[in-house]
């Protein structure tokens, strides 16, 4: 299963009865609206992957900057790998705290269902409004 959310709601892509669909839609917008915020955040969500992505490449970029030579660059090899896994390690706790206070609105106070259609084969058209 996956997902693709817009302004207007949201899409879910998988093999799903439409009443299946409604339900899981019903219940989690009562939960979020309940106050269950970590339910918006997803270890998959393109904030966590693309800072599993940038900060290792700006730690090894910073350890790399200035080299000329491939000597200089060779001799740097262990701090490239060793600040590459840290940025790896800062990266992981980043993504979700970024998805967490900056990239994530969980606050669906006044948002409601009006629509789920099936719009064909495996994926269903969530359209929502506040």
């Amino acid at each position: 299963m996956a997902g693709h959310s817009n302004p207007t709601g949201f899409f879910l892509i998988g093999d799903l009865p439409t009443e299946s669909v409604a339900e899981a839609v019903t219940a989690a917008l009562a939960r979020l609206q309940g106050g269950e915020a970590s339910l918006a955040i997803h270890p998959g969500c393109g904030t966590n992957l693309a800072l599993l992505g940038l900060v290792p490449s700006v730690f090894a970029l910073a350890v790399m900057s200035g080299t000329t030579t491939d000597k200089q660059r060779s001799n740097r090899f262990s701090a490239l790998f060793l600040s590459t896994l840290a940025g790896f390690f800062v990266g992981k706790k980043l993504g979700p705290w970024t998805q967490r206070e900056v990239t994530t609105d969980a606050d669906l106070s006044g948002m409601r269902i009006i629509e789920i259609v099936k719009t064909r084969d495996q994926v269903h058209r969530v359209i929502t409004s506040r």
